[in-house]
């Protein structure tokens, strides 16, 4: 429930190409949704993958 609120906390000190992972996305993704739907906004800037690691590590780059 922190993933969100520690993303839009950091966000402004961001650079573009900044890296951000989350771990165990794939075993908690309704506990992140909150932090996909945000992603998935285009206007916010981020893109994302999900890695094959076991239950899921997401890496994340900011390209405002």
């Amino acid at each position: 429930p922190m993933a969100l609120p520690a993303l839009k906390a950091v966000q402004p000190k961001l650079r573009t190409g900044a890296l951000i992972i989350a771990d165990n996305t794939v075993m908690a993704r309704s506990d992140y949704k909150d932090l996909f739907d945000y992603m998935d906004d285009p206007k916010n800037g981020f893109k994302h993958m999900t890695t094959p690691f076991k239950g899921g590590l997401e890496v994340i780059v900011y390209l405002p």
